[in-house]
């Protein structure tokens, strides 16, 4: 789960964290890009599921593969060795 603030998120399961500026919202594993709010949640929920063990084969593995392609990021943007 992720605490969701007006200028600060932050999951509690992983050390991602988004961060809001005067540009847009800066999301800590997507380094320069500028995300919206809603962007912002959905880096955060991408970070808890790979987290959570999600990989090519489970169940949220489409969902994980929809939420990049909302971000505008592939599978190849995510930071190898772990969740975010």
């Amino acid at each position: 789960m992720a605490i969701i603030g007006e200028h600060l998120m932050v999951s509690e399961q992983t050390a991602a964290w988004c961060i809001r500026t005067a540009d847009g919202w800066s999301a800590s594993w997507i380094p320069c890009r500028l995300l919206d709010r809603n962007r912002a949640i959905t880096s955060i929920m991408i970070a808890e599921v790979i987290a959570q063990g999600a990989k090519p084969g489970h169940r949220l593995w489409p969902h994980v593969l929809n939420w990049l392609d909302e971000i505008g990021l592939t599978v190849a943007d995510l930071p190898t060795g772990g969740a975010p």
